[in-house]
C-alpha cells in the first residue's frame, strides 16, 4: 500500500524514482555478504568481497 503526505493510504501510485530505489536493491543486495546487514556491509566496503 502506498501512503499520502499525511500517512493515509492513498490509491495513487507516486511517479518518479521508485524503479531506481528497486533496481538498486536488485543489483546490488546480490553482490553483499549476508551479514552484516546492508548498510553495515556498505559502510564496511564488503561490496564484492566474495566475487570471484
Amino acid at each position: 500500500q502506498e501512503l499520502d503526505a499525511d500517512n493515509k493510504v492513498t490509491t495513487k501510485v507516486w511517479d518518479g524514482k521508485q524503479d531506481i530505489y528497486h533496481l538498486l536493491h536488485c543489483l546490488v543486495i546480490p553482490r553483499l555478504p549476508l551479514a552484516p546487514g546492508l548498510a553495515p556491509a556498505v559502510a564496511a566496503g564488503l561490496l564484492d568481497i566474495n566475487a570471484k
